[in-house]
């Protein structure tokens, strides 16, 4: 193509696909529209399931603490206390309600 014939296509003279261009670049412009639409719907959804995974392993170390927190307390309950001091037995009395109260908060 020689210097005037791309001058006339360029300023919309000639023999050039103007409309052509037009319709092929709105096609173009429209699928990429589309596909950033369902990469942005897949991207929100990624992040749904990434905030329900975080949400089951907050609940998870949750439930596990308390597990913890209840065999101490059995262990605490079974204790024989015949054999220790007074001392002793009121360090353990406290151990016991500091743990009830951290397993059943204000329930009680």
């Amino acid at each position: 193509m020689g210097r005037n014939e791309a001058k006339k296509q360029r300023n919309g003279k000639g023999k050039g696909k103007g409309k052509d261009d037009d319709d092929s670049l709105h096609e173009d412009m429209k699928k990429y529209m589309d596909v950033q639409a369902a990469a942005s719907k897949r991207h929100e959804e990624f992040l749904g399931t990434q905030h329900r995974i975080s949400d089951a392993k907050v609940e998870v170390a949750r439930l596990r603490r308390e597990a913890v927190l209840t065999e101490s307390y059995q262990k605490l309950m079974s204790m024989d206390t015949s054999q220790m001091t007074n001392e002793m037995k009121a360090e353990h009395v406290m151990g016991l309600k500091m743990l009830r109260e951290k397993l059943l908060g204000d329930i009680i």
